[in-house]
């Protein structure tokens, strides 16, 4: 399930798996499902069938690169437009899956913000893992990362997902690492050692959650004083009336990306792709979801108290960027020898 639904997918006229012949009057369009699908279809797909005249049909995808691969071995080709994040976004445009984007038919490029126009991607929205905190659980907001680990001035335990990814990157910047730093120095045995010992010195307030559900009950009910969370959920506290809040300094973001599958219909998907570009449309879409616009403009149409649950701006001022191409291939390439370490140093005293 993709990282930002704990819900069942899109039910409408799902045919994944299926093999559909491209038809110029109609858009197979592919994203996550769910409540988050339910938001495109109802702010972009009907725009896009109201501006075009073209008809689409829904898909569902859960991630990874499996249905790529079966695309590129028997060359039939189900999706027109699909949403990815970095890993698939990189691998697909370097194989050759994924169609170069014609820039003249979506916009200009420099209206997108820093990474979501690139070669065979147009940004959809970014996400983020930050610092939540429940403000009746403490006696003064913290004011940075590093508060995070001062058991001195905050006191309790801390919420945290049960993955090295997200985790160790943030306990390096709180222990004064700069973000453009990081994976240079996580890809050292110096720098993982430095990560974990971070990590150790809270560790015995640590408790770990699997589901982003246990952890924010976690910091509602008061179980631990801090957590890290993604920050729609914390969006979505927020339009619950919770005096839940978030500290950016130290957030991990992530941007997906909209991609036009070769053999597909091509034309219709850079015509879904320019309507959704409309900052109004992202406007609207990030005021109802809580994720951050690809478009800049987008975030003027937004009032400040929902910009302090959104990765943008001010926000990301300290943050890193784990969709990057250097974020992509670094856990690519340690994501296992990390994860084993990590369910060691969880299971240990």
């Amino acid at each position: 399930m993709h990282r930002y639904l704990g819900i069942s997918v899109v039910t409408a006229a799902v045919i994944v798996g299926s093999v559909a012949s491209s038809n110029a009057e109609e858009l197979r369009f592919t994203s996550w499902g769910g409540n988050f699908q339910t938001a495109q279809r109802e702010i972009f797909l009907e725009a896009f069938k109201k501006e075009t005249g073209i008809s689409f049909v829904e898909n569902s995808y859960q991630g990874g690169w499996g249905q790529f691969q079966a695309m590129a071995d028997t060359g039939n080709i189900p999706w027109d437009v699909v949403e990815v994040e970095s890993a698939e976004l990189v691998r697909g445009c370097e194989q050759g899956l994924f169609v170069p984007i014609d820039w003249a038919k979506i916009g200009n490029k420099d209206d997108f913000i820093p990474g979501a126009a690139t070669e065979c991607g147009v940004g959809v929205m970014s996400s983020a893992y930050a610092f939540a905190y429940n403000r009746a659980n403490v006696s003064t907001a913290p004011g940075s990362a590093k508060d995070f680990f001062d058991l001195a001035k905050f006191s309790g335990n801390r919420g945290i997902r049960n993955s090295p990814k997200n985790n160790l990157e943030f306990a390096l910047i709180a222990d004064g690492v700069k973000p453009s730093e990081i994976y240079s120095v996580l890809a050292t045995q110096e720098g993982q050692d430095r990560a974990f010992a971070k990590l150790g010195t809270i560790k015995k307030n640590l408790q770990f959650y699997d589901a982003t559900a246990q952890g924010y009950d976690w910091l509602v009910n008061g179980q631990v004083v801090f957590a890290m969370m993604f920050s729609n959920r914390i969006f979505d506290s927020a339009k619950e009336g919770k005096d839940i809040h978030l500290m950016w300094d130290g957030a991990s973001y992530l941007l997906d990306s909209w991609v036009a599958i070769e053999g597909g219909n091509t034309e219709a998907a850079f015509k879904f792709m320019k309507v959704y570009s409309d900052p109004k449309l992202q406007a609207e879409f990030s005021k109802r979801m809580g994720f951050g616009p690809a478009m800049k403009t987008a975030e003027s149409a937004l009032d400040d108290k929902l910009k302090a649950y959104l990765p943008i701006g001010a926000n990301l001022d300290n943050a890193l960027d784990t969709g990057s191409e250097t974020a992509t291939l670094f856990w690519k390439d340690h994501m296992d020898d990390l994860t084993t370490k990590w369910n060691t140093w969880v299971a240990s005293n």
